[in-house]
């Protein structure tokens, strides 16, 4: 008797049908499981938002709700040509918790595309090795990125020893506009953001606080 392998194929859902992914953490969903099938609905939600974008449903998804108190992200996230939205559930606080698996990652890149991020909090501790040379928002085409609402921390406070050895915002062309953040507890061996100057760039920041400090810059 021959056995056939059975090749499971995530479920053909028309762009009309489905907008949204559900993200939520193992800690708290126990449904939460980075499956074929998984961000589909509340009651079966993905577990990493890079599984729910890159691996999942990305012909169909445009906005992610993350709806967990923390999740942890290792792998990046790679928006591409398409346009995203990730937020935080506005009922609670959602955290999102880097431990990026390499180096040379980008927790959230776009190069065409476009992204929003709002309304959670942002944790890129360098106590982790590998966060230290990771930037947590980079656009690398003339595509569009929206920080807002956005609580950034690198955890309990680097020191002289765990400084990032790379900047944390690259902008290579396009725009990048980030509103309403508070950045905390930083300490660099370099810049924090990057601009190319052979590109055009359009740069903002309004009413962004970093330690304390709130800065209002423009740059077009």
């Amino acid at each position: 008797m021959v056995h056939q392998q059975t090749t499971l194929i995530p479920p053909a859902i028309p762009p009309d049908k489905q907008e949204t992914g559900y993200i939520s953490s193992a800690q708290t969903e126990p449904n939460s499981i980075d499956t074929y099938a998984c961000g589909l609905d509340e009651s079966h939600p993905c577990n990493t938002i890079s599984h729910c974008i890159t691996q999942l449903i990305q012909d169909f998804v445009t906005n992610v709700e993350v709806f967990s108190e923390k999740i942890r992200e290792t792998k990046g996230v790679d928006c591409g040509t398409n346009a995203y939205t990730i937020y935080g559930q506005s009922d609670s606080i959602a955290t999102v918790e880097t431990e990026l698996e390499a180096a040379w990652l980008t927790l959230f890149s776009v190069s065409t595309g476009s992204l929003t991020a709002r309304d959670f909090v942002l944790v890129h501790d360098s106590v982790h090795p590998n966060n230290r040379g990771s930037r947590p928002f980079e656009i690398t085409g003339a595509g569009e990125m929206h920080i807002s609402g956005v609580n950034l921390s690198v955890g309990s406070g680097p020191s002289a020893e765990t400084a990032f050895s790379t900047e944390l915002i690259y902008v290579q062309r396009g725009i990048f506009l980030m509103e309403n953040v508070n950045w905390e507890k930083t300490i660099s061996t370099t810049s924090m953001f990057s601009l190319s100057s052979t590109n055009d760039i359009s740069f903002a920041l309004f009413a962004c606080a970093f330690d304390g400090k709130e800065r209002t810059i423009i740059n077009r």
